[in-house]
């Protein structure tokens, strides 16, 4: 099959959703990742994988973004649009320092603000089961231009809880449960990065 370029492999996608779907390319996070000689992301050139009817048109945009990038780059799926980044801006400390939250709540659930914030952003938070009567506290605030770590840190501690910032998702717990979920994802984060030969000694640490 001959390549095209991710522009018009991207113009497909969109018509598949009916033009209702934006796909967007982060070119400036490209550029700070392989640097400003690489090729821009829209000119690169892909093959369009044969999309059976069955197929996902997820796995089929996977497909057609990985080849992207220099094979590190992935989407996001986010409230009214979808964005093509590098790998590494998809983990979760990432999204902390982004400054693209503006939104106002008067008296919202912090369920529910923390639901807005995560379809928002494309990111995973998950809410402790055990803190369900916490999570029903009402919310007044208002973002402006806040950071994901601006925005969570005022509205955990309204309700009394803490969040712990794991490799791909944020988890709202009490503060004492978040202590331990944050010293186990410590020695999560030194097992990805470590090399294979060291892996075994830090399970047994944490033994």
């Amino acid at each position: 099959r001959e390549k095209v370029k991710l522009k018009v492999a991207l113009e497909y996608f969109s018509d598949k959703f009916g033009g209702k779907l934006p796909i967007l390319v982060d070119v400036a996070a490209f550029e700070r990742e392989l640097g400003d000689k690489a090729e821009s992301p829209y000119e690169e050139g892909v093959i369009l994988p044969p999309v059976p009817t069955r197929m996902q048109m997820a796995v089929a945009l996977r497909l057609v973004v990985s080849q992207i990038g220099q094979g590190k780059a992935t989407y996001i799926v986010r409230r009214d649009y979808i964005e093509i980044v590098p790998e590494k801006y998809t983990t979760a400390p990432n999204f902390l320092y982004q400054p693209s939250i503006t939104a106002s709540y008067d008296g919202a659930p912090l369920s529910k603000v923390l639901d807005d914030l995560a379809d928002d952003l494309g990111i995973a938070i998950n809410v402790d089961p055990k803190v369900a009567k916490q999570a029903a506290t009402p919310i007044r605030t208002t973002f402006r231009n806040c950071t994901l770590e601006d925005a969570l840190t005022p509205i955990t501690e309204m309700a009394g809880l803490k969040y712990v910032v794991l490799h791909r998702s944020i988890y709202v717990t009490t503060k004492e449960h978040a202590e331990v979920i944050r010293e186990e994802e410590e020695i999560r984060a030194r097992k990805r990065v470590a090399p294979p030969n060291k892996i075994k000694r830090l399970e047994s640490a944490a033994e």
